[in-house]
């Protein structure tokens, strides 16, 4: 009886060790436990990008991806930027709403779109304000994008400005 229950103790032990040992690792990840702020301006042709999103993707095979809203004036706060080197990716396109659709649009098809960017929100997307600004689709594209920044420790600037 008392070595079933040795076994069982055992077992549990392992386990308990295990876990933790886990639990400790994820906290031991330099790239996740490290958090960097970054604050800037992104502008076009000299101009502020005046809504959208700003993205980062860092770390190995640049596959750790930040993200954060630019106001209206092309300001942006990014908190979670991974060390290193970064390729950065502006989108503009989530502010398109009825330009998206085609110029014939009824009322109806209007007042979906609409309400669906709503329930969006409603289901935890954000909403970035602002006006939209055509950019080039170069920068909207992790792969086409010529942006990069190497991101440091602790709190830094930098602006974007997307000269074409």
């Amino acid at each position: 009886m008392t070595n079933i229950f040795w076994l069982k103790s055992a077992k549990i032990a392992c386990w308990s060790f295990l876990c933790a040992a886990l639990v400790f690792s994820f906290g031991c990840n330099p790239s996740v436990a490290k958090k960097n702020e970054i604050r800037g301006k992104v502008t076009y042709k000299g101009a502020p990008v005046t809504g959208g999103t700003l993205s980062m993707y860092g770390g190995s095979g640049f596959n750790q991806m930040s993200t954060c809203t630019i106001n209206a004036d092309g300001t942006f706060v990014m908190n979670d930027a991974a060390p290193g080197p970064n390729k950065v990716v502006v989108d503009t396109e989530s502010l398109k709403t009825e330009s998206a659709l085609p110029s014939n649009a009824t009322p109806e098809q209007k007042k979906m779109m609409k309400e669906g960017q709503e329930m969006g929100q409603k289901l935890g997307g954000t909403k970035t304000g602002g006006t939209y600004v055509q950019i080039p689709a170069k920068y909207r594209d992790v792969k086409s994008t010529p942006l990069t920044y190497d991101v440091t420790e602790g709190k830094q600037t930098k602006d974007f400005d997307l000269p074409d």
